[in-house]
């Protein structure tokens, strides 16, 4: 595999692919903080109740980051980080067809899951693309 010495080129537009991946997967693990009284409104829970809801993430997350190890070095890679948007892709669509409160922290359990698993994946992707001096 060649590693780009420079960012400048296809270099750039697959840095930032990297990091478009890495804005997607964040700003759907943060989109329920600004929306939780929304959120409690329409399933009439407490605040406590829907707050709640980040700790399911945040198990997720360790979980996935736990598993990432063992997971991409069996598959890959470039396979976790394809699992994991798989996952993500699948929690989002159906995340507005969730009518129980209780499936809701099943959804967010799998966000967390799936962020859990591309950021350890990501970062040997880009030590193996670039040099060292790009590193910083």
């Amino acid at each position: 595999m060649r590693r780009y010495s420079e960012l400048k080129g296809r270099a750039l537009g697959f840095l930032f692919l990297l990091w478009s991946l890495w804005f997607l997967n964040f700003t759907t693990r943060i989109i329920f903080s600004p929306i939780l009284p929304l959120i409690e409104d329409e399933f009439m829970v407490t605040h406590a109740g829907a707050s709640s809801i980040f700790m399911f993430q945040s198990i997720g997350y360790a979980a996935g980051i736990t598993l990432s190890g063992f997971y991409s070095g069996k598959v890959g890679f470039k396979r976790s980080i394809l699992f994991s948007f798989v996952i993500l892709s699948c929690v989002c669509f159906s995340a507005p067809f969730v009518k129980a409160f209780s499936i809701f922290y099943l959804i967010l359990f799998f966000v967390g899951f799936s962020g859990g698993i591309y950021l350890p994946a990501m970062m040997p992707l880009i030590r193996e693309h670039f040099v060292e001096r790009n590193w910083g």
